[in-house]
C-alpha cells in the first residue's frame, strides 16, 4: 500500500484541525463549540488509523460522524469520496467529491478524483475537459495532458486528443511514446496520411533505423495502399539492404499486394 494518499490525509487532518481548532478556541464564550469540535478531531484521527489498518468500513463510519458535526472540512468529504471509490460505490464517491469541491474548487487532488469518477461511469468528454483544464493550471504537470488525451480518444473526440497530445510533446519533443499515440489517433481518424507523417518525423530523427521504416510501410501496406509501402521499402533498401526489419516489412507487403510468388522469395 502507497503511503502518499496516508501522508497527504494525514497532512490535511492536521492542518484542518488546527486552523479550525485556533480559530473557535478565540472565542472563549463559545466552550460547547470548542468541545463538539474536539469530539470531531477525535474522531478524524480515529478515521486515519482505521483507514491506515485498511478498515475502511469503520474509516467511513467515523467520516461520516465527523462530517455531521462538521459540515465544512473538505479533507472528509475528499477521504469519503476515495473510500467510497474503492468500494465501486461511483453514485455516493461523485456526491461526497462534490461537496469537497463546492469547500475548495482549487485543489487538484479534488478535481483529479472527480475526473476519474467520470470517466469510470462513461463521461469521458466532459472528465476530459477537466483535466485539460488542469493541465492549464498546472503546466509543470506532464501527466495531464496524456490523461486528458486518453480520455477524449474514448469519447472520439480526436481533434482534443492531438491537440492534447501536441501539447505533451512542446515539452517532451519526439518522445517515441507520445508520438505513436498520435499515430493511432490518426488512424482512428482513418487519416493514414497524417499518420504517416509523424512516422515520416521519426525517420527524420533516426534515418538509420529500420523499425521506423517497417512501420511506416507497414501502415500503409495495411491500409491497402502498397504501392506507397513499395517506394518506402525500397528507399530503405538503399540504405539497410541486409536489415531483416526491411526484408520483413517487403515480404508483408507483397502477400497484401497479393504477390503470392514474390512473398514466398522474400520469406
Amino acid at each position: 500500500m502507497s503511503l502518499r494518499p496516508i501522508i497527504l490525509f494525514t497532512a490535511c487532518v492536521l492542518f484542518c484541525c488546527r486552523v479550525f481548532g485556533q480559530r473557535e478556541m478565540n472565542d472563549p464564550l463559545d466552550m460547547s463549540l470548542v468541545g463538539k469540535n474536539a469530539k470531531a478531531d477525535e474522531l478524524f484521527f480515529d478515521a486515519v488509523k482505521a483507514k491506515i489498518h485498511n478498515d475502511d468500513k469503520l474509516a467511513t463510519e467515523l467520516l461520516l460522524k465527523y462530517v455531521s458535526l462538521r459540515k465544512d472540512v473538505p479533507a472528509a468529504y475528499y477521504e469519503l469520496s476515495r473510500l467510497s471509490y474503492g468500494d465501486k460505490n461511483l453514485a455516493k464517491a461523485e456526491e461526497y467529491i462534490k461537496k469537497a469541491l463546492e469547500l475548495n474548487p482549487n485543489n487538484k487532488w479534488y478535481v483529479e478524483q472527480y475526473a476519474a469518477i467520470l470517466a469510470d461511469r462513461g463521461a469521458y468528454e466532459e472528465a476530459a475537459d477537466i483535466l485539460s483544464g488542469l493541465m492549464k493550471k498546472e503546466p509543470q504537470d506532464d501527466n495531464y495532458p496524456v490523461a486528458a488525451a486518453e480520455y477524449y480518444v474514448k469519447a472520439k473526440n480526436y481533434e482534443k486528443a492531438i491537440a492534447c497530445l501536441d501539447k505533451a510533446l512542446v515539452k517532451h519533443v519526439m518522445d517515441e511514446d507520445l508520438m505513436e499515440r498520435k499515430v493511432q489517433v490518426y488512424l482512428a481518424m482513418n487519416n493514414v496520411e497524417k499518420a504517416a507523417e509523424v512516422v515520416k518525423q521519426k525517420i527524420a530523427k533516426d534515418p538509420h533505423n529500420g523499425k521506423f521504416y517497417k512501420q511506416l510501410g507497414d501502415l500503409y501496406s495495411n491500409n491497402k495502399q502498397t504501392d506507397k509501402a513499395r517506394e518506402i521499402y525500397r528507399e530503405a533498401e538503399k540504405l539497410m539492404p541486409n536489415d531483416p526489419e526491411i526484408q520483413l516489412g517487403i515480404a508483408v507487403n507483397n502477400l497484401n499486394a497479393g504477390d503470392t510468388t514474390a512473398y514466398q522469395e522474400g520469406i
